[in-house]
């Protein structure tokens, strides 16, 4: 059985994981809109995409505090948004 410390811990690994994957995704998903290959009207879901990576990586930001049900919520937005 886990101690309340030890779910703390976990959680808060988990959210690090997480922002520090969705950063790196927005960031490089957004490469090609900064050196001006892409147009954003032509490519709206990857530019949207890489958007909602960063929106993401700042809700899993550990020390914002953000609650679980916007976590749960942007999670269910990702999945409906990339299936």
């Amino acid at each position: 059985m886990k101690t309340k410390n030890q779910k703390d811990i976990i959680e808060v690994t988990l959210a690090w994981l997480i922002f520090a994957v969705t950063l790196f995704l927005g960031c490089i998903l957004l490469i090609p809109f900064i050196q001006g290959k892409v147009v954003i009207q032509e490519e709206l879901e990857l530019f949207s995409a890489s958007l909602l990576f960063l929106v993401d990586s700042l809700v899993f930001f550990p020390p914002l505090g953000s609650s679980k049900v916007l976590k749960y919520l942007l999670i269910g937005l990702n999945l409906v948004i990339f299936s």
